[in-house]
């Protein structure tokens, strides 16, 4: 059984097949107020967050429980509240 995976961010066909191929993938094109809820509820189930430009603090992490792992797909790690992690 794959793991599940939130993808937040929009990336190369190449790559998202890679990921398809490893994980159960919930992708979003960014995140926003309209979908916070469902970017929510999708990481409820998730072992795997990977995208860029998001702030990942407390109320995220928060959200995801089984999370295990977070990736960004770009440079930095500024975005991340390394204390909580």
């Amino acid at each position: 059984m794959k793991p599940n995976a939130v993808l937040y961010k929009k990336i190369p066909a190449d790559q998202l097949a890679r990921l398809q191929a490893t994980f159960n993938l919930t992708q979003f094109d960014g995140t926003s107020d309209a979908n916070r809820l469902e970017v929510l509820a999708a990481l409820n189930g998730a072992e795997g967050l990977i995208g860029a430009g998001h702030p990942i603090g407390d109320a995220l992490l928060d959200a995801a429980p089984r999370l295990r792992a977070i990736s960004t797909i770009s440079v930095g790690y500024d975005r991340f509240n390394v204390p909580e992690l």
